[in-house]
């Protein structure tokens, strides 16, 4: 008896997903962030190596002050820099500010491969930097008071899938 699983991977190993033009698909997935929490976007690939990506998340803190939650809100584009058959190489630059138990501004450019196990169904995982600008008490933006930080996290560092249409 074969078992599931192996049964499962013939049936996706015997279509496979080829390199096409994504021109005009809107895919929409979810993330999970390492340092975070969970996060959904939108994609729509506005041409066939750049795509728009709107991304909403929520980030659960805890620590000696107590817990708070932030939602964080992104923008950005995904450039398609290798494309092959199943794994699309991208660079993903994302723009993202948070509000809620605290506010900042977040520039985030990170690395992405997407694996296409079907026509239309994509696995990812996004390694990045946030670069955090954070202004006079926890407010966004250059001021007195204002520093920068660099690390790991935001809606980047994560890992998801997207279903495209």
């Amino acid at each position: 008896m074969i078992p599931r699983i192996a049964l499962l991977s013939l049936v996706l190993g015997a279509t496979p997903a080829l390199a096409f033009d994504s021109t005009g698909r809107v895919g929409v997935g979810a993330d999970a962030a390492f340092t975070g929490g969970p996060a959904a976007h939108v994609t729509w690939w506005a041409a066939e190596q750049f795509a728009v990506q709107a991304t909403a998340g929520l980030l659960l803190t805890g620590g000696a002050a107590g817990d708070s939650t932030i939602l964080l809100f992104g923008a950005g584009g995904v450039f398609k820099v290798v494309d092959t058959e199943r794994v699309n190489l991208e660079v993903q630059v994302t723009t993202s500010f948070a509000v809620g138990d605290a506010s900042l501004v977040r520039l985030e450019p990170g690395l992405r491969p997407e694996y296409f196990v079907t026509d239309d169904l994509s696995l990812h995982a996004t390694i990045g930097l946030a670069v955090t600008v954070v202004g006079d008490n926890g407010a966004p933006g250059f001021g007195e008071g204002t520093y920068v930080q660099f690390g790991a996290g935001g809606l980047l560092s994560s890992a998801g899938f997207t279903f495209y249409f």
